[in-house]
């Protein structure tokens, strides 16, 4: 846009940016710029942050529209002039440049040169200036380049081969360049535009992974690895190894790797990937030393703060401020010398970080300056104050959730969802994957208050006036009331996730957006759905609206975007060439109308007032797509988020008419009072706990009194050592005054001394001046005898001077004539050479001229023979030439054909691919829905499982509750009547309950029935066991008496066989007559007896057979019988138990109303308990209608609960099991029974034969 803006126009100023690209991977993603300004560059969204650390105040280095991405980054070392060099990367051209920055321009930061590569698509992962700033060195894809910036000239190039990570150039040498990487180390001079590998480093083997390198001196060279490895070369030689470059290894830092490191004049730091640093300084060494002392010695290490990896270092030009960035796109600064000095320093990390990932929603208070963002990426939640620019909380929320069908498996940690910002700006809603939770702002803490029961909710609102929240958890919309948090509504009125909510000004309305296509307007006061719009090809995904009550949503049909209006009862959809994320209307601090929208490529689209739907101004702001897009409440600023984790405020700028100003009356100035509702003061009011207050008093009162005493003790410990010093101070003058007596009758000595040796003095020099005078006379005398000496020598060196002269001057004759013979000679020399060499010199002339007129000859006949080939030669083509052009012309109308062809093929295929693109769009959406639909049975299964525990827990409440109740039964006649009328509504339900009543009871009857069958089958059963019993002590006897027969027999038998074998045959009639006598005489009635009684055994015992075969084949029949009754009886059990379940579905559907009669009765007890009841009231009795009384509940007396319902069932269950047991213990008694019956038998079978 223009400079001067229209009138009624809008215009966006970049104001500020929470956030970085550090976790973008960009080398050397933070720098200094100078001392004098002390600013730090880091890029952010599409552009580079200036920073300024004294005012935290941040400008921005603009890039062009053009550029898509910011890859690498690097600042010239020269303090006069400083220039940044940026890799950018072009996504519509597909190619990468180098821009060169001039940072220290007076006219503000000036793109000096674009460098760029042809046919070079890789993007510039590393960057560096020569010490002079002349040079610029870059790695593109693998490949080396080394630019004369200024002149725009490649000094040098080659393809290195190796993934190449850092770069750098020798302090002294421009063209000696270093290059690290993965299982790469190399030193490369850069001649005749290539590189030339230098000789390796020995004893170095190229199997490490390198992360960074610099230039320590003109010489020194150091390397750093992943496994926190140093190698320090000089002169291609490893001069110093650190096995752990950390300092000292310990439990934190085992697994500890240096990611970056930096070089400076005293010696180099290192950082690793869990935010540990070390300080490592030059040693200070003698030539006299010995020469095998390491280089560099460690000084310390310490902690950032963060366990973060360390991306970025950078260094102030003074080495004095020392700056990182952190994986986490943090940035932080500290003191070098206060490391140096202090054990334990703390970074200043900017606004306490950003955001490391996606922002998934964000929100702003209407009465305080404050924003409130989310981020699921890294489960933090951040509130900023966009007056000062600072980050007032940052709080990390998750939940823990363990999976329902593996209850013993690990537990998942799951992020916040969505949060909103109450309009006062002390009250946060917070969503989770379980449920929605509510915090209170307090200074320093989110305090948690209440929870509602809505889980996944994607979108929370708040109504303007803050009394209702609003809350989409899928395709249910939730209202509560934001501070009871009783729920007024649900609606399920979308058939897929709801994307946006909006609340009109007044809160009399409430619109919503889906993923389903509808749009739907809900009026407040009954909750009803007064209008609609549903297209189901359209996805929705934003939502605003005007101070008209204009409803302006965008949204996806297929791949077109578009932009859905609705005023009054039109609806006006219209189509947008951008692909929009987000649209956000509001009101300018002037009252001017603004539509602002923003697209997935990280833009925003100014639309001015909103009228005709076409765009005024693009502005590039973020790397990636825009989230959310929101303005202050007073229309001042505007804030967006995107997927880069950045947060940019916009200041806004528009035009004014002050035509009208004249004609303000007081009720527009009362508007525009009314409209300023932002305070910028309410940001210094914070809530704060009533006992952390109280200990900050108290411990303010402590620290005053402390300060009092160490005021008394000052004042106490200052008069003392004021007396102390004022003795000292007498004790000295005292000193000194004896000290100056002293020094006085020392000086009256030293004077009569100095007299008395002044006179000796002038003794002696009175016998020195004489002595000396003596001395005098002798040395002249003396001296005089020496010059004449000296004459006589002078006059016999003259003598001499004279003969050597005349010798000489004939030496100097002779040699004379020698040199002038020795000149005629080589005169004569010369002249002879000379002559030689111009006969010489006149041949060769002959010889080339006759060499020329060969040539020329040969050089026209093959003219005239090239020319005779060209006009055969041109024959030919001319020839060939019309064959071509007939060919041609033939092509041409092939080409014609061909081409129409062509365009209706390209008309089909157009077709076709439109036809695909829609087949496609359509499948994207039907899967798109297939995912939603499955997510949604997901979250409905978890639900479902969710109400059901709820439902069991509430069940069991409701039990204990009941008990309660019993003990509040006079309360409860108080609410009889109310009672009576739900009684009646849901007197149908009853009468079917009834009806399983009475059923049941039939049951319950039968079975008694069955029960008293048994009994006399159990009776009946004890009688045959009490024959038994008698049979069997019968049996017994008999068995005696049969004993005792067979005894006698024996005893008979042995004297008939001692007779016959002892006695002779005359004794036998005596010895028969003696066995008469013992054994027929006395038994003889005894055994006629015993005869009759067994008769009479035989007659019961064929009685008693009969009558147990009786009893036998009627229990058969009474069990068969009593299982077709149990056969039919289980399944009237399972029809009624299907019925039960019925109930319990549909009682489940009244719950909601339950819960609020149980409110009321909850609220009518606590009523209740507050009045002041009569005693007469108390005591009248309530008398019970007789429907109530008439009405059977299995003996209940009110109406039996679900829970009552299905503890009844299972009663009913237990004394079927019961029955069934009891059967078949009654059959294993018969089975027994018969067993004992047959062994009678046998056994009474076997006596008549004996």
């Amino acid at each position: 846009m223009d400079s001067k803006l229209a009138k009624g126009q809008v215009k966006l100023d970049f104001l500020h940016a929470f956030g970085s690209l550090s976790s973008a991977g960009i080398r050397d993603s933070v720098c200094f710029g100078d001392d004098e300004s002390s600013i730090v560059l880091f890029p952010v969204g599409r552009h580079i942050a200036v920073r300024s650390l004294d005012t935290n105040e941040v400008t921005f280095i603009s890039e062009p529209s053009s550029v898509s991405a910011i890859t690498a980054m690097s600042i010239s070392k020269e303090r006069s002039r400083r220039f940044l060099a940026v890799g950018e990367y072009l996504d519509k051209e597909k190619i990468s440049q180098v821009t060169i920055i001039d940072i220290k321009n007076p006219g503000g930061y000036k793109r000096l040169r674009e460098l760029r590569i042809p046919d070079q698509n890789a993007k510039f992962s590393t960057l560096a200036f020569s010490y002079d700033s002349k040079l610029i060195t870059c790695v593109s894809g693998g490949m080396g380049i080394v630019w004369d910036w200024y002149k725009e000239k490649i000094i040098g190039k080659e393809a290195i081969g190796a993934e190449i990570t850092r770069i750098s150039v020798n302090p002294k040498d421009s063209h000696l360049v270093s290059t690290s990487g993965p299982n790469h180390w190399k030193t490369w001079r850069v001649e005749e535009k290539i590189f030339k590998e230098q000789p390796m480093f020995s004893k170095l083997a190229q199997t490490q992974n390198f992360t960074d390198h610099d230039w320590l001196d003109d010489d020194t060279v150091i390397a750093v690895t992943d496994m926190a490895e140093a190698f320090i070369s000089r002169g291609n030689q490893i001069v110093q190894y650190i096995e752990f470059g950390l300092g000292k290894i310990s439990d934190t830092m085992t697994t500890a790797s240096v990611t970056c490191m930096l070089g400076f004049s005293r010696g180099f730091i290192m950082a690793s990937d869990e935010g540990f640093l070390s300080l490592w300084e030059r040693a200070e060494t003698n030539e006299l030393e010995d020469q095998t002392q390491e280089l560099f010695s460690f000084i310390k290490s310490w902690n950032c703060g963060k366990k973060q990896a360390i991306v970025s270092l950078a260094l102030s030009n003074s080495e004095e401020t020392l700056t990182i960035a952190l994986k986490s796109n943090d940035i932080g600064t500290c003191s070098l010398s206060q490391v140096i000095m202090y054990d334990s320093v703390k970074f200043n990390i900017f606004c306490g970080g950003f955001h490391s990932g996606k922002i998934n929603e964000m929100d702003v208070a209407i009465q305080r300056p404050l924003l409130v963002t989310c981020s699921e990426s890294d489960a933090t939640l951040r509130i900023w104050n966009y007056h000062s620019m600072n980050c007032e909380l940052a709080k990390k929320l998750y939940v823990v959730e363990r999976d329902t069908m593996d209850p013993a498996g690990e537990a998942v940690s799951r992020p916040l969802l969505s949060v909103a910002f109450h309009p006062s700006g002390y009250y946060i809603a917070v969503s989770f994957v379980d449920r929605v939770r509510l915090f209170h702002l307090l200074y320093d803490e989110l305090r948690f208050f209440r929870e509602i029961n809505a889980p996944r909710a994607n979108v929370l609102k708040f109504s303007n006036g803050g009394h209702m929240l609003a809350a989409a958890s899928g395709q249910t919309i939730l209202i509560y009331e934001s501070y009871t948090l009783e729920c007024l509504q649900i609606m399920n009125a979308h058939s897929s996730l709801v994307q946006e909510m909006c609340w009109s000004y007044l809160d009399k309305k409430l619109f919503t957006v889906g993923a389903d296509g509808a749009m739907f307007e809900f009026a407040t006061n009954t909750w009803t759905k007064e209008k609609e719009h549903i297209n189901t090809n359209i996805e929705y995904c934003s939502l605003t609206i005007t101070d008209e009550d204009t409803v302006i949503a965008s949204g996806w049909e297929g791949q077109q975007a578009m932009l859905l209006e609705k005023a009054d009862y039109e609806w006006k959809l219209q189509k947008i060439d951008k692909s929009l994320t987000q649209v956000c209307f509001f009101q300018s601090s002037h009252r001017n109308p603004v539509l602002l929208g923003s697209t997935n490529e990280g833009t925003i689209l100014n639309f001015g007032s909103g009228k005709e739907k076409v765009w005024l101004d693009e502005i590039d702001v973020h790397q990636g797509s825009i989230t959310k897009l929101r303005a202050s409440p007073d229309g001042r600023f505007v804030f967006s988020a995107g997927e880069d984790g950045a947060i940019f405020v916009f200041k806004v700028d528009e035009s004014l008419d002050y035509s009208h100003l004249e004609h303000i009356t007081v009720e527009g100035k009362e508007k525009e009072l009314s409209a300023r509702v932002v305070d910028d003061t309410l940001a210094e009011i914070v809530l704060i706990e009533r006992g952390q207050l109280d200990k900050f008093k108290d411990a303010l009162d402590q620290e005053r009194q402390e300060l009092e005493k160490m005021n008394h003790t000052i004042t106490s410990s200052s008069k003392l050592r004021e007396s102390q010093y004022q003795g000292k101070l007498q004790e000295i003058r005292d000193s000194i005054m004896e000290n100056i007596r002293a020094q006085q009758v020392r000086i009256e000595e030293l004077s009569a001394q100095k007299t008395r040796q002044e006179r000796d003095y002038e003794k002696k020099l009175a016998q020195l001046e004489a002595d000396h005078n003596k001395e005098v006379d002798s040395l002249e005398t003396m001296y005089e005898r020496k010059l004449g000496i000296e004459d006589e020598r002078f006059r016999q060196l003259e003598h001499d001077k004279v003969e050597m002269k005349q010798h000489y001057e004939d030496q100097i004759k002779n040699i004379k004539v020698h040199n002038e013979q020795a000149v005629e000679s080589l005169e004569k020399a010369f002249r002879d050479a000379l002559c030689k060499a111009t006969e010489e010199y006149e041949s060769t002339k002959r010889t080339a001229e006759e060499l020329k007129e060969i040539y020329e000859k040969r050089l026209s006949q093959q003219e005239d023979e090239h020319e005779i080939e060209v006009l055969d030669l041109k024959d030919k083509f001319e020839t060939q030439l019309k064959d071509l052009k007939k060919q041609y012309e033939e092509l041409v109308k092939i080409k014609k054909e061909y081409k129409q062809a062509q365009s209706v093929a390209n008309q089909d295929k157009q077709e076709g691919i439109q036809k695909i693109e829609r087949k496609r769009g359509k499948i994207e959406k039907k899967r798109e829905e297939i995912m939603n639909l499955r997510q949604q049975i997901k979250n409905l299964e978890q639900a479902i499982k969710e109400k059901e525990e709820t439902l069991m827990k509430k069940d069991n409440q409701i039990y204990e509750y009941k008990r309660q109740i019993k003990d509040l039964e006079e309360t409860k006649k108080l609410l009889h009547s109310r009672k009576l009328e739900i009684l009646d509504e849901m007197q149908p339900k009853e009468e079917e309950i009834e009806m399983l009543g009475t059923r049941i009871k039939n049951v319950r009857t039968d079975l008694q029935k069955e029960r008293k069958d048994n009994e006399e089958l159990e009776r009946s059963l004890n009688k045959l066991e009490d024959l038994l019993r008698r049979l069997k002590i019968d049996n017994k006897a008999q068995q005696a008496a049969t004993h005792e027969v067979e005894t006698v027999i024996r005893s008979i038998i042995n004297d008939i066989h001692h007779a016959v074998s002892t006695l002779d045959i005359v004794d036998w009639p005596d010895e028969l007559k003696k066995l008469y006598q013992n054994y027929v005489r006395e038994d003889g009635s005894k055994i006629r007896k015993d005869a009759d009684s067994i008769e009479e055994l035989e007659h019961q015992l064929r009685y008693m057979e009969k009558s147990i075969t009786g009893i036998r084949e009627n229990s058969k029949k009474s069990m068969k019988r009593f299982k077709v009754d149990m056969r039919k009886r289980t399944q009237e059990n399972s029809t009624l138990i299907q019925e039960l379940n019925k109930l319990r579905f549909e009682n489940k559907r009244d719950e909601f109303r339950i819960k609020q009669l149980e409110q009321m009765i909850e609220k009518a007890q606590e009523s209740a308990k507050a009045r002041d009841i009569s005693p007469k009231q108390q005591g009248k009795p309530i008398h019970m209608n007789k429907e109530q009384a008439a009405t059977p509940y299995l003996g209940y007396v009110n109406k039996p609960s679900p829970m009552e319902h299905k503890f009844a069932s299972l009663q009913d269950r237990q004394r079927i099991i019961d029955l069934q047991n009891e059967l078949e213990e009654k059959k294993e008694q018969n089975f027994y029974l018969r067993m004992e019956i047959n062994q009678l038998r046998e056994m009474l079978g076997k006596t008549p034969q004996q």
